[in-house]
């Protein structure tokens, strides 16, 4: 029965997916360019441009029309065939976080939904400089209180731009709290700064630790147990970076290094990957390599609806 559920969500998220794909948009009345500012468009066919928005017009056959500067000159789009409009600076929608590593980018105005491993639901939203993201494990075979859970909570605290060439840097204070299983809880704070040049996100994360017990034993059901030590008070430090490839704006390589406890470097991992990323859709693959020793595959799958 859970099985069926999982699948039945699948599918109710992939139409929805679709749908947010294929509607027109709707101006709002207070809707008012900036002359300068880069707007990217997508047509209901699928066709992409990039332009500034000189005018909006009044026809009488085809209703409200964009007059655009775009770089091959200037083109009349009628809104009723524009299925997305935002400004060119909110394209990437998921630079709030890479896999594992949040980055000190707020999640802003939107909000999403995601499936990690395939066995974690996850959602977050996002208002102004705040960002809040909650998870739990789905895994077949396994009671309620042997399920985990996770709650982050975010906010980005300081943001400047650079004058001399795009991007700029960020800086965001967070705490996170988790349960593996219902008996075992830990405390996480956090700092975390990204530094955002043309086309890569560098991210640096210091996180403190707290927790009831340094070891503790985690129930997998029908899977045995596992034991896990992770002292109180242990300080730990992350790496991460998101670039996408020069000629396909689309496509992303994501990489993480973590160790949870400075004071011992065998407590490290690496994570290495692609994400294929539009404005709604953002799907991760890759491999993470753990000192335990132990090789895994990572997939995550996002989907950020239109606003």
């Amino acid at each position: 029965m859970k099985n069926v559920k999982n699948i039945t969500l699948i599918v109710v998220l992939f139409f929805l997916w679709t749908y947010s794909l294929m509607a027109q948009i709707e101006l709002s009345d207070d809707f008012s360019p900036k002359e300068t500012e880069l707007y990217y468009i997508r047509l209901l066919t699928g066709e992409e441009y990039t332009g500034i928005i000189r005018d909006i017009l009044e026809d009488d056959k085809q209703g409200t029309v964009l007059k655009v500067k775009l770089t091959i000159g200037t083109a009349e789009i009628p809104c009723n065939v524009i299925a997305e409009l935002r400004p060119h600076k909110e394209l990437y929608r998921h630079n709030h976080r890479l896999y594992l590593l949040p980055t000190a980018d707020p999640i802003g105005d939107n909000y999403f939904i995601g499936n990690f491993e395939l066995l974690l639901l996850y959602a977050g939203v996002g208002y102004d400089r705040f960002s809040l993201t909650a998870g739990r494990t789905i895994i077949p075979g396994i009671s309620s209180a042997e399920q985990g859970s996770l709650v982050n909570v975010k906010a980005t605290v300081y943001s400047e731009e650079n004058i001399t060439m795009p991007g700029g840097f960020t800086l965001a204070l967070g705490s996170n709290i988790a349960w593996l299983n219902s008996a075992n809880r830990l405390l996480h704070f956090y700092g975390t700064g990204t530094f955002t040049l043309t086309r890569t996100r560098l991210t640096m994360s210091m996180f403190y630790k707290q927790g009831r017990d340094d070891s503790f034993v985690i129930s997998g059901g029908r899977f045995g147990n596992f034991g896990v030590t992770y002292p109180n008070g242990a300080l730990g430090l992350a790496l991460g970076f998101d670039t996408k490839f020069t000629a396909m704006n689309d496509v992303h390589v994501i990489c993480e290094l973590w160790n949870s406890d400075i004071a011992k470097p065998m407590n490290s991992g690496a994570l290495l990957g692609l994400r294929i990323a539009n404005t709604h859709v953002a799907a991760d693959f890759g491999l993470s390599v753990w000192t335990a020793p132990a090789i895994a595959p990572f997939v995550s799958f996002v989907w950020t609806p239109q606003f």
